[in-house]
């Protein structure tokens, strides 16, 4: 069953049509991720799907029912399709285990205790456990990373939405988030990953979409599409890879 499905949706910004009519769906479970050129619509999708940007035409489905609903409550739909940021969007201000459980305090409504319990628990799961106290400057961008990633599973979400996780990101660091993201693979939580690195969408994903000009080019599991892509962009693209 999709737990996220994508009908039509046109993204204009001005007279530039960032995305031309895409349509696609996310089963629960599922790993896709989402490859093609800079400037192909991406993150904007992900964007999108987050409710972070308005869409021309077109519907998403959250477990059937369709966002754009009047009376839809977006803020609890986005504490459960959580987006992971290449910048991390942290809370300068405050420390690493205040990152993680304000959102639970804010939006969920747990009281502190518990919300420190379960922001613990996630900071253990990313190797960050004995920097909770630290103030989220004081890290570098993979440890960083790791607080956002945190910080959105303890907000129990349903599916996690990755933008260039690892863009902003120095050459050492990038492995770090990336071993991270990999052992989440293994706990059943639907992911959307927007990423420019081949080799982990390849060794990550159920599925793997190409997009490229705003459109969908083509879709398919990883063996599939860097063996034997069917398309000529895809196949372009592609090359310095499949070589």
């Amino acid at each position: 069953m999709a737990i996220i499905e994508i009908k039509n949706l046109v993204k204009n910004y001005g007279e530039q049509e960032v995305l031309k009519d895409i349509s696609f769906s996310i089963k629960q479970g599922e790993i896709v991720s989402i490859i093609g050129p800079s400037g192909s619509g991406k993150s904007t999708c992900l964007r999108c799907i987050n409710h972070l940007e308005s869409y021309q035409q077109g519907d998403i489905l959250y477990q059937g029912i369709n966002t754009n609903t009047k009376g839809f409550d977006i803020s609890k739909y986005r504490s459960e399709v959580t987006m992971i940021f290449q910048n991390f969007n942290l809370f300068n201000h405050l420390s690493v285990i205040e990152n993680c459980v304000i959102g639970q305090v804010e939006v969920l409504k747990r009281n502190k205790k518990e919300a420190i319990e379960i922001a613990y628990t996630n900071l253990k799961k990313v190797g960050l456990e004995n920097l909770t106290d630290k103030n989220v400057n004081q890290l570098s961008g993979g440890q960083q990373q790791r607080v956002a990633i945190a910080r959105a599973l303890s907000m129990n979400p349903k599916v996690l939405l990755l933008d260039e996780p690892t863009s902003a990101l120095d050459p050492q660091m990038v492995d770090e988030v990336l071993e991270v993201i990999q052992n989440l693979a293994t706990t059943g939580i639907t992911m959307v990953i927007v990423t420019h690195e081949m080799r982990f969408a390849r060794n990550i994903s159920n599925r793997i979409i190409f997009m490229k000009d705003g459109n969908i080019i083509e879709q398919n599991d990883p063996q599939t599409l860097f063996t034997h892509p069917q398309e000529l962009e895809t196949q372009s693209f592609l090359k310095q890879f499949i070589d």
